[in-house]
């Protein structure tokens, strides 16, 4: 419909007005799929995180149980070797 008068250039107005609208709601439901996605891939990998650290928590837990365990030992060893009358083979 082409038209030079008020209604014509009215039309005009705001058949761009919506084309610009259509664009700027197309953009913003993209960057929302993006954050979306961006979102649900660092929840992803702080949960990893967390597991990893759980994980070290552990290990670092049971490094310390068994160096308790070789401090007791050493200590009775040396008890041992310190009791009067034994002999050790030299």
């Amino acid at each position: 419909m082409q038209s030079s008068d008020e209604i014509g250039e009215l039309a005009r107005t705001y058949n761009e007005m919506r084309s610009k609208i259509s664009d700027t709601v197309g953009r913003s439901a993209a960057i929302a799929q993006d954050l979306s996605q961006t979102s649900a891939e660092q929840a992803s990998s702080l949960e990893e995180t967390s597991s990893v650290t759980e994980e070290l928590s552990s290990m670092t837990k049971q490094t310390a149980s068994n160096a308790g365990g070789a401090a007791t030992q050493a200590k009775d060893a040396m008890d041992l070797m310190q009791k009067p009358g034994i002999r050790w083979l030299t």
